[in-house]
């Protein structure tokens, strides 16, 4: 009976453990009425998309970055200028990398003419287009738009974000310093 009631209470304190009893804190607010986010308190996410341009032209590979006053930065590689990106509510702070892509290049070369890499034994295959993937890969790298470095750092790129509740597209046209 004593072990009937012991597991029931360990159970029952698991579920509050689990579920919470705080309230319902999906509303992205805290129990004082202001709102969470980037910068303190629990998140409202939007997903972000939008376009990198370098004078007028779609940047063809890189990664974006956005980077809260409090907080690690959420960072996503985008293609032919397009990205899409979960981030929560908040002031970020907007970097565009396109210089560490480039530096890939030699090692994707190599890559490329080894061959597709021997799995473990018991580990799946590669993906049977994998060195497709790898020359499509390498040919954006190789028609890189070099965008200045100044907007890799989040103290010089001018980029900024304000992630409010309805916010879904940010498009960034980058520009000779």
């Amino acid at each position: 009976m004593l072990r009937k009631l012991t597991a029931g209470m360990f159970a029952a304190a698991l579920v509050f453990l689990v579920l919470g009893c705080s309230g319902d804190k999906s509303s992205g607010k805290k129990e004082d009425g202001k709102k969470g986010g980037a910068n303190g308190g629990e998140p409202t996410w939007e997903r972000i998309t939008g376009t990198v341009k370098h004078d007028g032209k779609p940047v063809p590979i890189g990664t974006i970055s956005f980077i809260p006053e409090k907080g690690n930065p959420f960072t996503v590689e985008f293609e032919d200028g397009k990205y899409a990106i979960p981030v929560p509510a908040g002031k970020f702070s907007v970097t565009v990398d396109t210089i560490t892509a480039k530096q890939g290049i030699g090692n994707l070369e190599e890559r490329i003419k080894k061959g597709p890499p021997k799995p473990p034994p018991g580990a799946p295959a590669p993906p049977a287009d994998l060195e497709d993937m790898l020359k499509k890969r390498l040919e954006k790298l190789k028609k890189m738009v070099d965008v200045p470095a100044v907007y890799a750092d989040a103290k010089t790129s001018g980029l900024s974000l304000t992630v409010e509740p309805g916010t879904k597209e940010f498009n960034i046209a980058l520009k000779k310093p």
